[in-house]
């Protein structure tokens, strides 16, 4: 056992060296369009010969200022027998302070080293830069992190290490995010539930969770590189830590892959499994962004027949066969966490595992339903050879109740093959233009559609980038977004009509425990505890929560109201949308209204 954990720790270090010089070619490469270009002439660009990084030049095969300062806190770990403060202080301040000329042409060092060269040379106690919080620290753990894993100190010598140069609390609270996972797979290699182990524990960063989907994603050392580097951006620092964490999984065996060799054998992931093991087959995952990134409309939990949005999509995710979904959330996070930790969705015999993330770097999906995987299974196995991703549309004519302006959209498509050639939104638009190049395609059919409705759902196979992307219209099932008070009041009225059947209010699909809800004709819904005044009337399209006081000769219609309401006397409401512990005085008229919670009228 010893010896596994020293090897899988040689691997770390190892791995991460390896992966940093392959990446080191495409460094610091944030223009989209160049970065393209480059993995057109050259799809697998590790170790690319000619450097392609706009701020310094290095020779291939070389570290960048992440590796290199790996390497000196690996020199100090190994000369000093563990961690020395003032030792790596020194051996840092060698390494990146030369005078008068720097070893590499261009801006190489980091933000955070010319603080550090600077805090000494003012004399500073502490060295480490107090407003850094890029990824270096991450990026230069793996040798600390393998010398200390398994030991209680461990956190605290990684902190120390990094406050050396970094005396950032942000900063060092992602690194030491950072060293759990990588210790985790020192001590037990290959772990598929290694993100529950952590995560529950951790807010992290967008950065640092790009390269943690590097590292629960990877099937091969080198695969898993090249998707870090087709990204884009700060390739060495993700690349760094994808390879330490591989590395140490992997212990050596990526020793002989084809990242070390062209032509070589490749190393996969899913080899290293016991004898007489089988593979498992993969859980159907899904990405939830529960954030419209509008602070003037936030859906995720905004009421719709009394049941926050968030746990429609769940549901509808869920029926298609979801297995595991991992919700994204920036804006209100805890009140998101908070709603779902008290869901179904974080019960033990829940079918879909729920996984709350925090992120800064995504957009909200709509609200939709429909089997639409098959489409996209069938295309992937008919293009054995092709990354595709299939965006689902729904057929609505513009000026359908479904859709909005804002939700117009114009898309180019191959009519054999439903290859999306070009997509467009319209609106504000007095003419459209379409790139000529879509029409010099093999194909010899096309369609132009103004008659769909993006129901922000996409299939994605693992790796898209650069690769084909397809199309699937449905006619059946139900379709929306709803990104606007307009669709809210739609949405909430197909729903109070049953036109998302079989989601209707009555179901209690949410499965909390003492609600029920009874079901009348003309499309009146009350829950339990409701108490109706004499002479009041529901004509139609109503749905009352629970224990809601309605008092005498109300005349309520085409409306939702929602728990512990109390309304008086004389009241007209019609399409109004009360929401929760809402007290409505008497003789009081509302029309075309949304009234949130805790409002006094």
């Amino acid at each position: 056992m010893a010896s596994a954990v020293a090897n899988r720790a040689i691997g770390a270090i190892v791995g991460s060296a390896v992966a940093d010089a392959a990446a080191q070619p495409l460094h610091w490469v944030y223009d989209l369009q160049k970065l393209q270009s480059l993995l057109d002439q050259d799809p697998k660009p590790e170790f690319r010969a000619e450097s392609a990084n706009p701020f310094y030049k290095v020779q291939t095969g070389q570290q960048s200022c992440y590796g290199d300062q790996a390497y000196v806190l690996l020199e100090s770990l190994s000369e000093c027998g563990g961690l020395d403060v003032e030792d790596l202080k020194k051996r840092t301040l060698k390494s990146f302070a030369p005078r008068p000329q720097l070893p590499i042409d261009g801006p190489w060092r980091h933000a955070s080293l010319k603080s550090f060269i600077r805090n000494v040379d003012e004399g500073k106690e502490i060295t480490g830069c107090e407003t850094d919080c890029q990824i270096d620290g991450i990026a230069k753990i793996a040798p600390i992190v393998a010398f200390y894993a398994g030991k209680p100190e461990m956190l605290e010598k990684v902190e120390d290490a990094i406050r050396v140069t970094q005396n950032y609390d942000p900063c060092v609270a992602e690194t030491l995010a950072a060293a759990r996972f990588l210790e985790h797979y020192i001590l037990h290699g290959p772990d598929p539930n290694a993100l529950n182990v952590v995560i529950d524990q951790l807010s992290l960063p967008g950065a640092f969770q790009a390269a943690l989907h590097g590292v629960l994603t990877a099937t091969q050392f080198e695969q898993a590189i090249r998707d870090t580097m087709s990204c884009g951006g700060c390739t060495c620092s993700r690349g760094s830590f994808i390879g330490a964490c591989l590395g140490a999984q992997s212990w050596l065996a990526f020793g002989d892959s084809n990242m070390s060799s062209k032509g070589g054998k490749q190393t996969r992931i899913s080899d290293r499994k016991g004898a007489g093991e089988e593979d498992e087959e993969q859980p159907l995952q899904a990405v939830l962004v529960a954030d419209s990134f509008n602070r003037r409309f936030f859906p995720a939990l905004l009421p719709l027949g009394n049941v926050a949005m968030i746990d429609y999509t769940l549901e509808f995710l869920t029926s298609t066969g979801v297995q595991e979904t991992f919700v994204f959330c920036c804006w209100m996070a805890p009140k998101i966490k908070e709603h779902l930790l008290k869901s179904k969705w974080c019960r033990p015999t829940s079918p879909n595992t729920v996984h709350i993330i925090t992120s800064e770097l995504y957009r909200s999906l709509g609200m939709c339903s429909g089997m639409w995987t098959q489409s996209h299974l069938h295309r992937r196995k008919m293009e054995k050879n092709i990354s595709v991703m299939t965006m689902v549309f729904k057929e609505s004519s513009p000026g359908h109740k479904s859709r909005c302006e804002e939700d117009d959209i114009i898309v180019a498509m191959d009519s054999k093959s439903h290859r999306v050639l070009h997509y467009q939104k319209t609106q504000g638009l007095k003419k459209l233009q379409f790139p000529m190049n879509i029409f010099h395609s093999t194909s010899d059919k096309f369609e132009i559609r103004h008659d769909l409705l993006d129901c922000h759902i996409s299939i994605c196979s693992p790796q898209i980038l650069g690769n084909q992307i397809h199309l699937h219209v449905t006619k059946d099932g139900y379709g929306v977004r709803v990104s606007n008070l307009l669709m809210y009041d739609s949405v909430s009225s197909d729903l109070v009509r049953r036109w998302v059947y079989p989601l209707t209010p009555e179901s209690n699909f949410t499965d909390q425990k003492g609600r029920s809800c009874t079901y009348s004709r003309h499309n009146v819904y009350r829950e339990s505890g409701v108490s109706l005044g004499h002479g009041s009337q529901m004509e139609e399209n109503v749905l009352i929560g629970f224990d809601t006081s309605i008092g005498a000769n109300c005349h309520i219609s085409n409306s939702v109201i929602g728990n512990n309401c109390t309304i008086g006397d004389n009241v007209i409401l019609d399409h109004a949308y009360i929401w929760n512990n809402v007290k409505i005085a008497s003789d009081v008229t509302i029309t075309q209204s949304v009234v949130c919670d805790r409002v006094v009228v």
